[in-house]
């Protein structure tokens, strides 16, 4: 079968004498005739196509490769059809095509050529019979072959492993009996040993100071009452019987106990042997008498505990309790937990009376622990008591109480401490917000810093292109949700963005109670629809709309604004990833909206900061001059304890004023008004300058700070301002060094000799390795900086800002003796 309609008319052989007759007979209402041309253009269709596919003759012959199936086969279809054009007979190939009434039909078609009188062929002719059903049962024969097939081969596999299975099953079972501790034998109908394991000969050769072999009378050497006892036992089990029994023996002054099993042994339904297992159960009648007297101490704990103990059996019914102390009620015992403790499931009657509540804590924490067989610690679960959340921190134990397993829960409240814990995390809720949102502002390198308008362009553009519309417009409302204000709208034919329109909420009261409400909506015909109707007279004849989409902008969990998509081109139904497209672009503008917030809110907190900051240096430098005057007046009369105390006064109130001048310093620099005064400095005047301001603070700690040979060489740098990041550093030194520490300050040429290379080392702990990369970041403190004395974590991050400023790099490390390092670097130019 070949290309629709007859572009050639030259080539149209004739047709044979009686053909239309022959035809009627021939094709069956399930098949139909059809003729192409030598280039393999359709020049005739029996009318019959109707019935086998639902086209007219002209329908077929104009569109034939539009009703192709993408099924494979189909390609094949041309090959053959060249192949009859060449003159070869073709046997019958297979051929899919849509139905007019949808589905498709599979089609056998069979072609042959046709000659004119110079015998060159002509053109092909062919018969097209519907054989979908029979292809449909091929495939569901073929595909029944292949499960019975798979079906088969996972039968032989699952076979093969349980034989093999099987196999290891019985070497494993004879290395027990062999390995075992246990005692195996069996005997004979005539009581002679069959056979015995290791354990079994043994005990024997101990209990009787004889060898025994197989074939051995079995009672030969046992004592009167003992053969009794074992005659009659054997008797029993050659009967048919199986049955336990428990037995206590003295050996070496000692009693042991030991527990029986006793099994015929049966070949082909006859009983010809007794198979015989011991067990030695004396440390389990120890363990037994433990825990009789453990259940004692248990009722004592129980009565004085401060906690809710509860003791649970498997049903989960109470078996004790205790309620803060209060020794069990007989009420409660063989109630529900959930019952005792008066859990709301239990008032609506979902706890106990044969019901069970669908999420109860208390049930999966004893079903963890009867399934695990091992205690739970520490789980904190919350339960409904009189319309109350509760939170309690659960423990549970394994214990055995009159010889049954039961699960010991004690119960902690500590739902007050939740209570703070839960008031804290709302308190953090808005800033964990604000920080979640900038890092997914992060990820978009265009969003970042370009403005709340910019951002609403870049979102207007992206959904017009994205979407294919004509415009596409960001509304922001009011604040008392009165109108909405157009921020921009960006019109996709001109290219062009338009701003500032106002619409009132008393113009289309129903088109904000539904956006408010629904958060979407999505009109075909907009100039209709009675949500969007409204609009009409205004806004869509004006702009030519005739289909919109419209979604809600959500802000901190408040409508914020919409983002509308509106096409004047024709009415477009939305499909379900348009509505994902610009869900999209709402959340990018809702983004932009929170980031617009977060500057705001960022430099407000700059200002109050800095305006604290600035109130606090006035008075703190008043209090330490007064302090100077007063040391120089009171120091005759100050005892040595007192002129101490009244040093680590002024030594802690100088620390807040070196604090408040870092903080001061930092909000420059982040501002950029902090000038640096670049000036060649001798490094030796550097090292110098900071040995000398922090000798005396080392020397009243008795720790040792030296400072090594420094090059003579000069360095461009701000020497007041490097000065006080090497004070910094040496401070945070002797800060963590012990008693009797060291402290060392060295300077040398770095790499290259293009840079200076100055280190501070101490004696100290050390930094953990997650913090050694965040020591510099602003306000962080590590777990052994926060148990210091002093600081903000504003020094090293002051440090940081002043090497970055001069070009260099600032960094620290773990000694392999112990102790740290921070180093820095100072470029030479």
């Amino acid at each position: 079968m070949s290309k629709p309609g007859n572009k050639n008319p030259k080539i149209k052989p004739e047709e044979p004498a009686g053909f239309g007759s022959r035809l009627i007979r021939a094709v069956a209402a399930d098949s139909f005739f059809f003729r192409h041309d030598g280039k393999g253009v359709f020049t005739y269709v029996s009318p019959s196509v109707r019935s086998v596919l639902g086209y007219s003759v002209k329908d077929f012959l104009s569109h034939y490769t539009r009703y192709l199936t993408p099924d494979p086969r189909n390609k094949e279809a041309r090959r053959h059809t060249g192949l009859s054009l060449k003159g070869r007979r073709q046997k019958p190939y297979l051929v899919e095509l849509f139905h007019a009434r949808g589905g498709a039909r599979w089609l056998e078609v069979l072609e042959v050529p046709v000659r004119d009188g110079r015998g060159k062929v002509a053109g092909v002719e062919g018969v097209a019979r519907d054989v979908t059903a029979r292809v449909r049962e091929e495939k569901a024969l073929e595909e029944r072959r292949r499960a019975l097939e798979a079906e088969i081969s996972e039968r032989t596999r699952q076979l093969a492993a349980e034989h093999a299975a099987v196999k290891k099953n019985w070497a494993n079972l004879e290395g027990l009996v062999n390995n075992t501790t246990d005692l195996v034998w069996s005997v004979d109908k005539g009581l002679r040993f069959i056979t015995f394991n290791e354990a079994y000969r043994k005990s024997f050769e101990v209990y009787f100071s004889a060898p025994v072999r197989p074939g051995d009378p079995a009672l030969e050497r046992a004592s009167a009452p003992e053969v009794h006892k074992w005659k009659k036992r054997y008797q029993k089990i050659l009967s048919g019987q199986s049955f336990k029994e428990e037995d206590c023996y003295s050996r070496s002054g000692r009693r042991h106990y030991f527990e029986f099993n006793f099994s015929p042994i049966l070949l082909d339904g006859n009983v010809i042997g007794a198979a015989c297992f011991g067990r030695d159960v004396t440390s389990r009648r120890k363990m037994e008498e433990d825990l009789r007297r453990g259940s004692a101490q248990l009722n004592a704990i129980f009565n004085n505990s401060p906690m809710i103990m509860l003791l649970v059996n498997k049903e989960r019914r109470i078996t004790k309790i205790s309620l803060s102390g209060v020794s069990s009620r007989a009420s409660d015992i063989g109630r529900m937990a959930g019952e005792a403790l008066g859990c709301e499931a239990a008032r609506t009657g979902l706890c106990g009376k044969e019901k069970e509540c669908a999420n109860c804590p208390l049930r999966e924490l004893l079903r963890e622990t009867f399934r695990s067989g091992k205690a739970i610690s520490r789980r904190e679960i919350g339960l409904t008591i009189d319309n109350e959340e509760v939170c309690f921190v659960a423990s549970t134990g394994i214990i055995t109480e009159e010889g049954e397993p039961q699960v010991l829960i004690c119960l902690d409240d500590v739902t007050r401490l939740k209570k703070a814990e839960l008031a804290l995390k709302k308190q953090n809720e808005v800033l964990e917000a604000q920080n979640i949102t900038l890092m997914a502002l992060g990820r978009s390198r265009r969003a970042a810093g370009q403005g709340l308008d910019a951002a609403f362009r870049e979102a207007a553009e992206i959904c017009a292109h994205a979407l294919r519309v004509d415009r596409v417009g960001v509304w922001l409302f009011t604040e008392d949700k009165s109108a909405m204000v157009c921020r921009d709208i960006y019109d996709a034919p001109t290219r062009r963005h338009f701003s500032g329109e106002r619409w009132e909420r008393s113009k289309s009261p129903l088109y904000f109670k539904v956006i408010e409400s629904e958060g979407v909506v999505a009109a075909a015909d907009a100039r209709r629809d009675p949500r969007t109707a409204e609009f009409s007279r205004e806004y869509f004849i004006p702009n030519g709309i005739l289909s919109v989409l419209d979604m809600q902008i959500m802000a901190e969990g408040r409508p914020a604004g919409i983002v509308c998509a509106e096409n004047a081109r024709e009415p477009r139904e939305w499909s379900a990833a348009d509505r994902n497209l610009l869900s999209a672009v709402c959340d990018y503008s809702a983004l932009a909206i929170l980031e617009e917030r977060r500057v705001q809110l960022e430099r407000s907190k700059d200002l109050l900061s800095h305006a604290i900051v600035h109130d606090l240096n006035n008075p703190m430098t008043a209090l330490l001059c007064n302090c100077e005057l007063l040391e120089e007046e009171l120091r005759e009369a100050m005892t040595g304890s007192q002129l101490e105390r009244f040093k680590d006064i002024y030594y802690v109130l100088n620390e807040m004023r070196e604090m408040i001048s870092d903080i001061l310093r930092i909000s420059k620099m982040e501002a950029g008004s902090l000038q640096l005064d670049i000036k060649p400095v001798p490094v030796r005047d550097i090292i110098g300058g900071a040995i000398k301001t922090m000798f005396p603070r080392a020397q009243a700690e008795r720790k040792s700070l030296k400072a090594g040979a420094a090059p003579a060489r000069l360095v461009r740098a701000d020497r007041e301002m490097v000065g006080r990041v090497l004070q910094n550093l040496i401070n945070n030194a002797l800060k963590f060094s012990p008693s009797a520490g060291r402290v060392g300050v060295r300077a040398e040429l770095g790499s290259g000799g293009k840079e200076m290379l100055f280190s501070v080392s101490d004696a100290g702990p050390g930094i953990p390795e997650e913090y050694i990369g965040r020591i510099f970041d602003k306000f962080f403190q590590g777990p052994t900086a926060a148990a210091a004395r002093g600081g903000m974590g504003l020094g090293l991050t002051f440090c940081r800002m002043v090497v970055d400023a001069h070009g260099g790099r600032i960094w620290a490390e773990n000694c392999p003796g112990g102790g740290s390092v921070f180093r820095f670097t100072l470029p030479f130019n």
